[in-house]
């Protein structure tokens, strides 16, 4: 072969080594890696360029040896690392160990992995080739995951992820466990539809959409324990890919102390303390519910208004505590008079008021008319007093009398005032 032309091909080997070279130590930098290599007959050690960056030395002053390597490491890692090359020495098979370096430049702390192989000639060791990859913010980054992820398995609230569309839980914490009492496997089997009182299909696919259309949504739903007790829950719901699938995770708040509370403090807005029965707020609306209900399906339903006779006397001269108590009584009294769908409220001091729904005349009214005033006139004993009190009962009826809230209100009052002038009795609106 041509001299001039084995100088060119020498010349291109050169330059593909060199191009190696460079690559490998792009690859290594952008990895955190860095490699090394131990001649054991001659007992000197190389290092890769981006091995003399990991340890923060200078290349060309501090010479790869042993000994400086003894002086990188923190605490007594270099029995490990003996250790490890011993390993590999009689096992022929690429050892590793985890330690931590001081970087010589600037005193920092960083976690490294060994990795090393023995080169063998004639089962004879004769070098170790190894590398060295810098893990310290792989760490920093799986402590704070960990961190995070015992932050949401232990947290209070109820965590849960669903797999959107079939609404599969794929993920639970312990918050999510302990408040249902199933299993962490037995939820996993499971969807937030067998979990969701009242849920449907339907209404999940909606939530999901405003999620996903808003970025979250909060719902307020219902849970069902294992054993088959309830439980009100806020859920702030967020739509995230979880395992590479399209999910919700959902953070459920136990919210019955407040629901409780809501519904105390509603039904307080609306009934009597007293007694418990609606009050005028409550009235009114059953009354504005029952003329519509009387335009559009054409129905009768009359208004009873009643005033308890006598009672004036007795709340004057034994007190308000007793008069209560006949209050309370003749309240019961009136409630058995009725069925359940009709309406009896307290509108005031001995004025009640009663909405009987679904009458076919006159006659209908007058029977509950005379059951009331037969059951208010029984001997009433409370604390050791006997009572004898009666009724007045006056009626007005729709759409007979009128079909607005006002006039049927004046004209029940108006014929309980007429039937007052008699006592124990009643009367009807269209009688005056």
């Amino acid at each position: 072969m041509p001299v001039k032309n084995c100088k060119h091909e020498l010349d291109i080997a050169l330059q593909q080594v060199i191009a190696r070279e460079e690559s490998i130590n792009q690859i290594e930098e952008l990895s955190n890696l860095g490699s090394w290599e131990l001649n054991i007959l001659e007992n000197t050690v190389s290092y890769s360029d981006n091995l003399y960056k990991i340890y923060g030395i200078e290349k060309g002053v501090d010479l790869p040896s042993k000994e400086l390597l003894a002086s990188l490491l923190v605490d007594n890692y270099i029995e490990q690392i003996d250790d490890a090359i011993a390993k590999a020495i009689a096992t022929k098979t690429i050892s590793k160990v985890q330690v931590k370096l001081k970087t010589k430049s600037d005193g920092k702390i960083i976690d490294v992995i060994y990795s090393g192989k023995v080169i063998f000639d004639e089962d004879q060791p004769i070098k170790i080739v190894g590398s060295i990859q810098d893990i310290t913010e792989q760490l920093k980054l799986k402590r704070h995951s960990q961190e995070l992820s015992n932050l949401i398995k232990h947290s209070s609230n109820e965590i849960y992820i669903i797999e959107k569309d079939t609404y599969r839980y794929v993920y639970a914490n312990q918050g999510a466990v302990d408040a249902l009492g199933y299993s962490y496997e037995e939820l996993l089997t499971m969807s937030t539809l067998d979990t969701n009182l009242n849920l449907t299909k339907a209404q999940a696919k909606r939530i999901q959409n405003m999620a996903l259309e808003n970025g979250f949504t909060i719902n307020r739903t219902i849970h069902k324990r294992k054993d088959g007790s309830n439980y009100y829950v806020q859920a702030y719901i967020h739509p995230l890919v979880y395992n590479s699938k399209e999910c919700f995770v959902l953070f459920d708040t136990d919210i019955t102390e407040i629901v409780e509370l809501e519904n105390k403090l509603q039904y307080q807005v609306n009934h009597d303390i007293l007694t418990g029965l609606p009050n005028r707020a409550l009235f009114k609306d059953r009354l504005s519910q029952a003329l519509k209900s009387s335009a559009r399906n054409k129905e009768n339903f009359a208004l009873l208004f009643i005033d308890l006779d006598k009672f004036k006397q007795i709340n004057d001269s034994l007190g308000h505590d007793i008069g209560d108590k006949v209050l309370i009584e003749a309240s019961k009294r009136l409630q058995d008079s009725i069925r359940d769908e009709d309406t009896l409220a307290r509108i005031g001091g001995d004025e009640f008021v009663i909405i009987i729904r679904e009458i076919k005349d006159s006659h209908s009214s007058s029977i509950v008319a005379k059951k009331i005033i037969q059951s208010v006139r029984r001997e009433m004993e409370i604390d050791g007093h006997i009572f004898f009190i009666s009724a007045s009962v006056g009626i007005a009826q729709c759409p007979m009398d009128a079909t607005n809230e006002s006039s049927l209100i004046k004209f029940a009052d108006m014929a309980m005032y007429k039937a007052k002038e008699k006592r124990d009795s009643f009367m009807f609106y269209h009688d005056l």
